[in-house]
């Protein structure tokens, strides 16, 4: 019998989609997998409009839960006074200025994710809310397609809920493994549409994780980090030998 392969072991764990276009996709829904494997956690079915898919579960970590603030915020969602669409932030985090004032982090999290879909409706208001945040070039057309759109739209979610709710300061962050080829090149894409970078920032997860542990020794994070960066499990059971 041949050696397991990448999708041989795809397969095995039901961890196959068809929107998948790179290795690296292929080994984060394989690691998601494994990992419930491990847990013991059966993927649910969701009988949606397009068919039936399998659902992973949460990570529980009810002690974190407890004292962070994480949670799917929808500031202004349909809002004219923001950008009257669904653009929302993945956490929300509320901070203060080394002088005291107001401020926030909106955080948009890419996992797997390549950023190649469908592109949304432009509307006027994004050039207006763009014009007012006076960070972007001209020449605006690549921000208005895939891969750059969504990345574009929460970064103006992020400026003009400054604007609106009276921040002293924000900024936008964008949260990802650093081996997804597809979120990093978008990034450096996206850098290059910016005049300046101070409402603009992208952090790796690893990088987030390397610093959680330095100002913690909470177990979540180690949950944390074999769940979702724990990539060398794929390897070693590639390999027959973990």
């Amino acid at each position: 019998m041949g050696a397991l392969n990448l999708d041989d072991l795809a397969e095995s764990l039901h961890a196959r989609e068809a929107g998948d276009v790179s290795e690296f996709q292929r080994r984060a829904r394989v690691l998601q997998s494994m990992w419930r494997e491990e847990h013991g956690i059966q993927c649910g079915r969701h009988q949606g409009r397009s068919g039936t898919r399998l659902l992973g579960s949460r990570l529980p970590m009810p002690w974190a839960q407890e004292s962070l603030e994480n949670f799917l915020t929808e500031p202004g969602r349909g809002d004219a006074r923001y950008l009257n669409d669904r653009s929302a932030f993945d956490v929300f985090l509320g901070c203060r200025t080394a002088a005291g004032g107001r401020a926030f982090i909106g955080i948009e999290v890419k996992y797997h994710e390549n950023l190649v879909g469908t592109d949304g409706r432009h509307q006027a208001r994004y050039d207006e809310v763009a014009d007012r945040m006076g960070c972007f070039l001209d020449g605006r057309e690549p921000l208005k397609s895939s891969p750059l759109q969504q990345i574009w739209r929460d970064h103006l979610l992020a400026g003009i809920t400054r604007i609106v709710d009276g921040y002293a300061d924000a900024v936008f962050a964008v949260l990802y493994p650093r081996d997804n080829p597809h979120v990093s090149a978008a990034l450096n894409d996206y850098r290059k549409q910016l005049s300046n970078s101070n409402s603009f920032a992208a952090w790796t997860l690893e990088h987030m994780v390397s610093q959680l542990r330095d100002l913690s020794d909470a177990s979540w994070i180690d949950l944390f980090s074999d769940r979702y960066l724990a990539f060398d499990k794929i390897d070693s059971r590639l390999s027959g030998t973990d």
